[in-house]
């Protein structure tokens, strides 16, 4: 069932198809229709045709007030302004903001600059008198090197030197002690046998004598061993210590040039960043000041006032009722109003690629304001932009047009026609009804007829110029029924 259901769904689309395509119409029903047109010989003539395009008077010179804070950050309020439409002389106040919150960013500023060149003071100084400081510790710790390795050298050949001697010197005069008591007994001992005393006086004094030589052996010994001592140790004890003291202000220099060296890149760097820093805030001061200049202007000329920017020929601000009224808001970088001096206007036309043809430089045209008909004037035109403009959704082109005279009625933004007299004389000429798509049907001596494309002028609506693709004579066909 569903395979049936297909089959004839199919079906049903092919047949709707096939009624949908046009029928080609047969040789004959081609040939009949071709009698039915009319053919129309193209021929020589002139052409005369008005254009009318659309113009807009804009200011010739104008005053624009624009906000652009640098460094302000707050709202933009309108503290005071003429109302749009106002008449201000040259001087009066124009503009002013709301300068509340700016002072105080502007003190706050100050405040920061102030600190900012303490700090920059100070870490110059720190600079400058860190470096006196580094020369003389290093000085100091170079006197305490050279004073320890002078103090070794002092040592060896003075103090080291003498203990040495004085162990010797003591050890020898313990040798002399103990040979001079040796001596001294035996001239006792001969004293008291040739002399009659008695044998207790003897007694006592060589034993006296004895025992005097006996702690001189004593003391001999005492200072052999000390000497070996003083010789072995003490002296090498000495030494050493003043070796390790030369090392230890080896040491104390090498620190002391490596933490010289990271401190002075530290107090370089804080200079730099102290730089930096008085830089940032002098420059914070100086826009909020510049800022500050743009929180109020003076008229610099006689005018009229309008609030916004004029943009392709319109005031869009014009459509806000609050614009320019006190604490209204304004937007950074806008314009918030134009002063225009009065009589100062030149006329706009936005001239449509498709009828760019039809203006040319110095063309004389006319102008009729739509707010007062009654003050039409002539002017010429200019030199249509190498930039275009949409408009319409159609590139458009802006050409100025030179007014001979100017109504003081007239203002900026409003609306007027403008009307271009084109005239073309002794060029071909078709109906335009016989062109279609940048075509058109031209008709043989032997009734067979073709299609040529064509290159198009001036038109008043009934004929047309061409410019290439026919030629004078040539019998071209205009459709009585369809197209």
């Amino acid at each position: 069932m569903r395979t049936l259901a297909l089959a004839v769904l199919v079906g049903l689309v092919l047949v709707c198809t096939l009624r949908a395509q046009p029928t080609a119409p047969s040789d004959e029903a081609r040939k009949e229709q071709e009698k039915k047109d009319e053919a129309t010989a193209v021929r020589r003539g002139d052409l005369s045709t008005t254009v009318e395009l659309d113009g807009y008077f804009e200011p010739a010179e104008s005053y624009e007030v624009r906000v652009r804070p640098k460094a302000y950050q707050g709202e933009l309020l309108i503290a005071a302004a003429p109302a749009s439409g106002a008449t201000v002389k040259k001087g009066e106040s124009l503009f002013q903001l709301d300068a509340d919150e700016l002072n105080k960013q502007i003190n706050a500023a100050e405040n920061d600059l102030n600190a900012a060149r303490a700090n920059f003071a100070k870490a110059q100084a720190d600079v400058q008198l860190g470096e006196a400081a580094d020369a003389l510790a290093l000085k100091v710790q170079q006197s305490e090197l050279s004073n320890a390795e002078a103090g070794l050298k002092w040592w060896e050949e003075v103090d080291g030197a003498q203990m040495l001697k004085s162990a010797e010197l003591a050890v020898k005069a313990a040798k002399d002690n103990v040979e001079d008591q040796g001596d001294e007994l035996d001239q006792l001992k001969k004293m008291y046998k040739s002399e009659e005393l008695t044998n207790a006086t003897a007694d006592i004094v060589v034993k006296r004598a004895l025992r005097g030589l006996e702690r001189a052996r004593i003391g001999q010994g005492m200072q052999e061993a000390r000497e070996g001592k003083v010789k072995g140790f003490d002296y090498n004890v000495q030494r050493q210590k003043l070796l390790f003291g030369i090392e230890q202000q080896k040491q104390a220099l090498a620190e002391l040039t490596a933490k010289q060296a990271q401190t002075s890149v530290t107090r370089k760097t804080s200079l730099v960043g102290a730089q930096i820093a008085l830089d940032k805030a002098q420059t914070k001061f100086d826009e909020l000041k510049e800022d500050q200049a743009q929180f109020a202007a003076e008229a610099p000329f006689d005018g009229v006032v309008y609030a916004g920017e004029f943009q392709q020929g319109r005031w869009p601000a014009a459509a806000n009722p609050r614009a320019l009224r006190k604490d209204e808001k304004v937007q950074p970088g806008s314009v918030v109003l134009t002063l225009v001096p009065a009589g100062k206007l030149r006329l706009m036309i936005d001239v449509p690629e498709n009828k760019l043809q039809y203006v040319k430089p110095e063309a004389k045209v006319r102008v009729i304001p739509l707010v007062a008909t009654d003050a039409a004037t002539t002017g010429t035109v200019g030199t249509p932009s190498a930039s275009p403009v949409n408009k319409d959704n159609m590139q458009a082109y802006p050409t100025p047009v030179t007014l001979e005279k100017l109504d003081p009625r007239l203002a900026p933004g409003q609306r007027a026609t403008v009307r271009i007299d084109v005239e073309a004389t002794n060029v071909l000429l078709v109906p335009a009804s016989a062109i279609s798509k940048g075509r058109v049907k031209v008709k043989s001596s032997d009734g067979k007829s073709q299609w040529r494309d064509v290159i198009t002028g001036h038109t008043d609506g009934d004929v047309t110029e061409i410019r290439d693709g026919v030629k004078e004579g040539d019998q071209v066909l205009t459709r009585v029924n369809g197209k």
